[in-house]
């Protein structure tokens, strides 16, 4: 509910494909629909000026942002106020926000192949200065505190803190995740696999600093490729120091099917064409062999759910490659997934056996 416009936003979900609708109500009771399924509006919120911002992938996979004057409630007479740029804004999935207001500010959450960048700028668009952050972090809640933003900063080596912003300057707040252990001696290596229709896949290698590359340590490489879920970096833990210690090394693939680079980067791995999806994957895991960080004997990999299907269907056709596999709560029957009360809903991402050409 926006008390600006004194009116209720609805937004509606189709399946888990990434397709939403979106709905305002009227002073009668009743609602007005603003956006339907294949418009490709993926968000929407009141501004504190009562207008409606939207967040859309139509002729824009990277996703800009519309606005509606207040009052208005037709799609048609958008104006684009942020353009799509070089950076994803990344989809409303989990109920993560990409944008929020502050003041006469608003705030936007974009997506570098996996690490966030958080922009400001004026309601009408006019940029007006990045967030400072670390090289490889993600913040995944931005929240309006009075007159100051609040938000959170999460990389692979420091847990989860929130930070105050105000007036171009970020401190640190006492909301913050402690660990028992620290990564002081481990850093992040950002490389790029090519996947085999020559596709630069980001990959994010975790490695003891110095560590000698000679094809001896055991790694594990982890992915999930799918519903536009971007993997970006969170808080290893005490599990992985555990796993640094013992030599081993730890690496994220960003690749098709997930949304590190928008929703094209999020098509080109579903439906009929995630047979991308295990070419980046495996390319990954190539390029950890060739890069002398480990070699086939000493390769795990690890998925769950949609990315219990990566590792199976990884398995499935490079079994040379891979030592060992972990699929957590793996969708492996593909044929009859659909059949099931938890699988009818993701036929608009992995496609329906009622479909020939799916």
């Amino acid at each position: 509910y926006s008390a600006a416009a004194d009116a209720l936003l609805v937004s509606v979900q189709d399946g888990d494909g990434g397709t939403f609708a979106h709905y305002v109500s009227q002073a009668d009771g009743g609602f007005t629909q603003v956006t339907r399924f294949e418009d490709g509006v993926d968000f929407a919120a009141f501004g504190p000026d009562a207008a409606l911002y939207l967040v859309s992938e139509r002729n824009a996979p990277r996703r800009q942002i519309l606005k509606l004057a207040p009052g208005v409630r037709d799609l048609a007479r958008a104006t684009t106020i942020v353009p799509q740029g070089e950076d994803a804004i990344p989809i409303n999935f989990f109920g993560e926000d990409p944008l929020c207001f502050v003041g006469k500010r608003m705030f936007v959450r974009f997506l570098a192949g996996g690490p966030t960048r958080l922009r400001a700028f004026a309601l009408d668009g006019t940029p007006a200065g990045d967030v400072p952050l670390p090289e490889v972090a993600a913040v995944d809640e931005i929240e309006p505190l009075g007159d100051e933003l609040l938000y959170s900063v999460e990389t692979f080596v420091a847990p989860l803190r929130f930070y105050r912003h105000s007036g171009g300057h970020s401190t640190p707040t006492a909301l913050a995740v402690t660990s028992p252990v620290k990564f002081d001696d481990v850093e992040v290596v950002r490389a790029f696999a090519a996947s085999r229709d020559g596709t630069r896949v980001p990959v994010s290698i975790i490695r003891r600093k110095g560590l000698k590359l000679d094809g001896s340590h055991p790694t594990l490489l982890y992915g999930y490729g799918g519903y536009g879920v971007s993997q970006t970096p969170w808080f290893l833990g005490a599990q992985r120091r555990v796993w640094f210690d013992a030599g081993g090394v730890f690496a994220v693939a960003n690749i098709r099917g997930g949304g590190e680079y928008g929703e094209e980067w999020h098509r080109l791995g579903m439906l009929t064409r995630k047979q991308n999806v295990f070419d980046d994957f495996i390319a990954a895991a190539e390029l950890l062999i060739e890069d002398r960080h480990t070699q086939a004997g000493r390769l795990a990999i690890r998925g769950g759910s949609n990315g219990g299907l990566l590792v199976g269907a990884a398995l499935t056709q490079r079994p040379e490659l891979f030592r060992a596999v972990v699929a957590e709560v793996a969708i492996l029957d593909m044929l009859r997934f659909e059949l099931d009360p938890n699988g009818e809903f993701n036929v608009t991402e992995f496609g329906s056996v009622k479909d020939p050409e799916q």
